[in-house]
C-alpha cells in the first residue's frame, strides 16, 4: 500500500489523483465541479446528462468554458489581423506620399472598423451563448450566491461586480498581446459595468471606495483602464512625451508582467525616466572604458574620481 509509506503531513500535502473513493462519495454536482476544473469536457458533458445537471451553475460554468476556449482560439485570429493590417497601413501611408494609394488607405480604415465588430463578436460568443444565458452572467447572480448583510464590509464589493465586464476584462488581461485589441475590450468592458451599475441604481463614483478601505472590480478595473489609455504618463523634461507613451501603449499582460513597483501613470513614468538614465550612464562608462584618456582600469577611475574636489572632478574623464 503507497499510503502505509507515507507520514501523516505528507498525506496532507500530496492529493489522491486516482482514489475512487472520494469520488464514488461525492455529491454528483461536485464531480461535475472536479471535471470542469481539470478540463475534462467530454468527461463533464457524461456526468451531467447522467444526474441530470443541466440546469445547474456548474453545468453553465461548463458551457462558459467550452466556449473560452473558443473565444481564445478567434481572439488570436483577430490580432492577427490587425498586425497585418498594421503592417499594410504602414506601407500604404508611405505609397499615398506619392500620391498613389489613398484608395488603399480608406480600405485600411474600413478593414480597422471591421476588426472591431470582429471583436465585439468574439465577445458576443462568450457572453452570450446559442444555449441560453449562463447563470454567472445574471446580473442578481453574485448577490442571490453569496447572502451578506446591509452592513457587511463585503456587501459594496458583490454590488460592484459584474460578470459580463468582468469576463470581457479577463481576455483583454490575460489573453490579448496587442494594446488596440486590449483597448477595445477595456471601452466594452465599461460600457457593460456603467450599464450594470446604472441597473442597479448605483454610479461608479459610489463603488470606486468601499467601506473599510475594500477595493473591487470596478476600482482595479479603472486604474488599469486609465493606465492602458493614457497618452503622455506624466510628462517629465528628460524623456520625450512619445517615449513615455510608447510604454503605456502596450498589452495588460505586459505591463503587469514588467512588475512596476505600484500601478500608477506617476511610478510607471518614473521608472521609465530611471532606466533611461540607467542606460546613459551604462553607456557613457562604456565610452570611457573605450577612451585613451583613462590611464587604468574603470574601477580604478571611479575610486579616484571620488577622493576629487568638485573644480577637479569636472575635469575627470569619467565624469564627462
Amino acid at each position: 500500500n503507497v499510503l502505509s509509506d507515507w507520514s501523516d503531513e505528507e498525506c496532507r500535502i500530496k492529493p489522491l489523483q486516482n482514489s475512487l473513493i472520494p469520488m464514488m462519495l461525492s455529491p454528483p454536482e461536485s464531480l461535475l465541479v472536479a471535471c470542469i476544473l481539470r478540463g475534462n469536457v467530454v468527461e463533464a458533458h457524461q456526468v451531467a446528462a447522467v444526474f441530470n445537471l443541466e440546469s445547474s451553475v456548474s453545468y453553465g460554468e461548463l458551457i462558459f468554458l467550452e466556449h473560452y476556449q473558443e473565444v481564445i482560439k478567434e481572439l488570436a485570429k483577430v490580432e492577427h489581423k490587425i498586425d497585418a493590417q498594421s503592417l499594410e497601413g504602414s506601407v500604404s501611408l508611405k505609397q499615398s506620399v506619392c500620391g498613389r494609394s489613398t484608395l488603399q488607405a480608406i480600405g485600411n480604415a474600413a478593414a480597422a472598423g471591421m476588426v472591431f465588430y470582429s471583436i465585439s463578436d468574439v465577445t458576443d460568443k462568450l457572453l452570450r451563448p446559442s444555449e441560453g444565458l449562463v447563470p454567472m452572467f445574471q446580473e442578481d447572480f453574485w448577490t442571490k450566491s453569496i447572502q451578506l448583510e446591509h452592513t457587511d464590509p463585503l456587501s459594496d464589493v458583490l454590488e460592484g461586480l459584474c460578470s459580463s465586464a468582468m469576463a470581457t476584462f479577463d481576455l483583454a488581461a490575460t489573453q490579448c498581446h496587442l494594446w488596440k485589441t486590449c483597448k477595445q475590450l477595456l471601452e466594452m468592458a465599461e460600457r457593460k459595468l456603467h450599464n450594470s451599475l446604472e441597473m442597479k441604481g448605483r454610479r461608479l463614483e459610489s463603488v470606486l471606495l468601499c467601506s473599510d478601505g475594500l477595493r473591487g472590480f470596478p476600482a482595479f478595473f479603472q486604474q488599469i483602464s486609465k493606465i492602458i489609455n493614457t497618452s503622455e504618463g506624466h510628462p517629465k523634461p528628460e524623456i520625450s512625451n512619445e517615449e513615455i507613451s510608447s510604454h503605456f501603449h502596450c498589452s495588460i499582460v505586459d505591463l503587469l508582467q514588467t512588475c512596476y513597483p505600484s500601478l500608477t501613470e506617476h511610478c510607471i513614468t518614473n521608472q521609465i525616466v530611471l532606466s533611461q538614465r540607467f542606460d546613459q550612464i551604462l553607456g557613457s562608462l562604456a565610452n570611457v572604458e573605450n577612451s585613451s584618456d583613462v590611464k587604468s582600469n574603470l574601477l580604478a577611475s571611479l575610486v579616484e574620481q571620488a577622493s576629487l574636489k568638485p573644480a577637479e572632478l569636472e575635469a575627470h574623464p569619467v565624469y564627462n
